[in-house]
């Protein structure tokens, strides 16, 4: 029985210790913008390296929005993501590349690699063609309609800030940037 009494004293001043200390240093161990949970599962299928460009274009065709664009919702970020995770678990290599291509804001955008080749697709429907320029394609979703595949030899992909391999790093780094599943 005393020894009962000494375990949870030595508890409650454990617990008093860490919350003083948690309390005392909250700036150093609190982070400014709070990962999201990403649902699982969230890929299904693993990557298949013997794509090709006409197997991008016909996955293309079936991808559907599953919300229209709101600012600060379902803006380039959230719609980026849910390109990246269609186009995932459909065995593509894909990357969420993020950066300032535009003057007043942060764009988002994916990537997909096929042969060596980086195709970059837009998801915001605002886009025009001059989003990529480089050694590739450009591939502009329209809404309510089909993506459109330009073949651009002049052309090159801007340089992104951060590249997001999946989506477990763009939620752990980003915060609610690119959590499409939270808006649908």
């Amino acid at each position: 029985m005393r020894l009962n009494i000494l375990i949870m004293v030595g508890l409650i001043l454990f617990a008093g210790c860490v919350g003083w200390w948690a309390g005392s240093n909250a700036p150093l161990i609190r982070s400014t913008i709070r990962p999201v949970d990403v649902p699982e599962p969230y890929y299904t299928v693993q990557q298949n390296d013997s794509l090709e460009l006409n197997d991008l274009d016909v996955s293309l065709r079936d991808l559907k929005m599953p919300h229209k664009y709101e600012k600060n919702v379902f803006d380039c970020g959230e719609k980026a993501a849910y390109v990246e995770w269609f186009l995932s678990n459909r065995g593509f290599n894909v990357s969420i590349y993020e950066g300032d291509i535009y003057e007043e804001y942060r764009h988002s955008w994916v990537v997909v690699t096929i042969n060596g080749t980086p195709i970059a697709i837009e998801a915001d429907e605002n886009a025009t063609s001059s989003f990529v320029r480089g050694d590739g394609f450009v591939v502009i979703f329209m809404q309510d309609g089909d993506p459109v595949i330009y073949p651009d030899p002049d052309a090159s992909i801007p340089q992104p800030s951060v590249v997001y391999d999946d989506i477990y790093e763009a939620a752990k780094n980003n915060g609610h940037e690119y959590d499409w599943w939270a808006v649908i």
